[in-house]
């Protein structure tokens, strides 16, 4: 049996943070959003007025959000779950739309624009009759870049995507897609990253940022 190991992970990430490793870090800007919860077609607009729990975005808001970011001129610009509130196609496009567009605003180059799903996301998969369905997110957004590495100002950057959606038929009760996942990542989601992770060379003498 191995020998059980145990890591202090904020003596770990202190001892780091004080370290003189950290001065030659390069200043790098991250634009996060979350919970847009686009809703685009006419019948699931309607049918958001029935509970407060579904509202979906205000379409007022998205040019002040955008000029507040295209302002910041953002190195990442990374997406992390529900960019729809029903997990349809057509909000599912307006948002993928919307956060393309506003990468070519702020000049964030598109390969460093990073998207994950939320539970609002595949609501309607969740609920599909028909098993192994395709579903509308990963039709629209393709497939989840797990582990992928950037270089910024001369620094490596590794970031990785877990997907908190997977594996949660017959482990969350009839109304999770509604009620929330609270981002928890199950093992399944956390060793398919991993898996991903090891094609990735993470340690290099040159420094190097996570993000996920």
């Amino acid at each position: 049996m191995p020998p059980h190991i145990t890591v202090n992970v904020a003596d770990s990430l202190a001892a780091y943070r004080d370290s003189v490793s950290t001065a030659a870090l390069p200043s790098i800007k991250i634009v996060h959003l979350s919970d847009m919860h686009f809703v685009t077609s006419h019948f699931w607009k309607r049918l958001q007025t029935l509970y407060e729990g579904v509202r979906g975005h205000d379409p007022d808001t998205l040019p002040a959000l955008e000029c507040t970011i295209m302002a910041l001129r953002p190195d990442f610009l990374i997406a992390t779950g529900d960019q729809a509130t029903f997990g349809d196609k057509p909000s599912l496009v307006a948002a993928k739309t919307f956060l393309l567009e506003l990468g070519e605003k702020s000049r964030v180059p598109r390969e460093r624009i990073y998207w994950v799903p939320g539970n609002h996301d595949i609501l309607l998969n969740y609920y599909s009759p028909i098993p192994g369905l395709r579903r509308n997110y990963d039709k629209v957004f393709g497939d989840l870049r797990v582990a992928d590495s950037q270089e910024v100002a001369g620094s490596k950057i590794a970031i990785f995507s877990f997907d908190s959606t997977l594996d949660r038929k017959g482990q969350k009760p009839l109304l999770w897609p509604i009620v929330g996942s609270r981002g928890r990542v199950s093992p399944r989601s956390f060793n398919f990253s991993i898996k991903k992770a090891r094609n990735l060379i993470l340690i290099k003498r040159e420094s190097t940022l996570f993000y996920g």
